[in-house]
């Protein structure tokens, strides 16, 4: 083949490379932007898995994000990190204030904040009153957690019970509600409803628990803001009206769950305690409605892409 042909060839594969990529870049844009706008290309997921990051924690966050908006979870089984299965193949750092860019970070409520310093006595006695009088007898009959439950725990969260001092105890007839329980450093679970259940379901819920505790907000989160919350704010302070407690408390949690998943990376297994389902045996259909109606589900897909990765 003359050499004036063969570079014509060339020239001419490499024009229809660069027109197809850029192409492939105008349809998808960035991952972020294909989540955040939900865009539903069939393939983006698998797109994600081959494409080259510069980040490999990037494209362990990106790939979860993208099977997900899509519903789409094959790729993902592909995928050699799976903390929402293996606890233990975390190796990478828990920096989580280093992962949420001052941009994203949630703000915080001065006033609230200083009311619930104020009456922190009262809501303390309201938890006792609430939460845990009524299930007095079931915690203390509770026993050591079986080992088994540990099983779904190594790694980051084993490591951060040990650290607090927090002990997980079993117990029956709790269902799916687990309680904090402060003054024995105890947190008590239904053992025979969440070995049916995905791990990360149980792994998420236990290590929300340890957060709350840490940031001392389980008074203020376990309790009801209409019934319990406001009526004790509100007493010496008409200007703190129920809208603003209500909002407040929403954007508590939307910050917990927000750190949670800078921590742990773990977006799967935190939309499947969000879904209370195995999401692995969900269909396309149901998975994507499942995180439509879910308020918290969506906003940890959104909060995703705001990582710094």
């Amino acid at each position: 083949m003359p050499a004036s042909k063969q570079n014509h060839d060339l020239d001419q594969f490499f024009s229809t490379f660069r027109r197809e990529h850029k192409t492939q870049c105008q349809k998808y844009g960035s991952w972020r932007q294909a989540v955040r706008h939900q865009w539903q290309f069939k393939d983006l997921a698998q797109e994600t898995l081959e494409r080259v990051f510069a980040s490999q924690l990037e494209k362990h966050i990106a790939l979860q994000a993208t099977s997900l908006s899509i519903g789409s979870i094959n790729p993902l089984l592909n995928w050699q990190l799976c903390p929402w299965r293996k606890p233990y193949s975390i190796m990478y750092s828990l920096s989580a204030d280093q992962r949420i860019p001052p941009a994203h970070r949630l703000q915080i409520n001065v006033r609230v904040e200083a009311a619930l310093r104020k009456h922190q006595v009262e809501l303390e006695e309201r938890y006792q009153n609430k939460i845990l009088s009524p299930v007095e007898h079931l915690i203390e009959a509770s026993l050591p957690a079986p080992l088994a439950c540990w099983d779904s725990l190594i790694g980051l969260y084993n490591r951060r019970f040990k650290q607090l001092g927090l002990e997980l105890r079993a117990c029956s007839e709790l269902g799916e509600t687990l309680i904090l329980d402060p003054r024995r450093m105890q947190i008590i679970f239904d053992w025979q409803f969440y070995q049916r259940q995905a791990p990360t379901i149980l792994a998420h819920r236990v290590l929300r628990m340890s957060y709350l505790l840490v940031k001392g907000m389980w008074c203020f989160l376990s309790l009801d803001p209409v019934k319990d919350i406001e009526p004790i704010l509100s007493k010496n302070d008409s200007r703190l009206g129920l809208h603003e407690i209500c909002q407040y408390w929403n954007q508590t949690w939307d910050r917990i769950y927000q750190e949670q998943l800078a921590e742990t990376l773990d977006l799967v297994g935190m939309i499947e305690e969000c879904l209370n389902q195995d999401i692995f045996e969900l269909d396309q259909e149901a998975l994507q409605h499942g995180i439509s109606i879910n308020r918290r589900a969506g906003f940890l897909l959104q909060a995703s892409c705001g990582l710094a990765l």
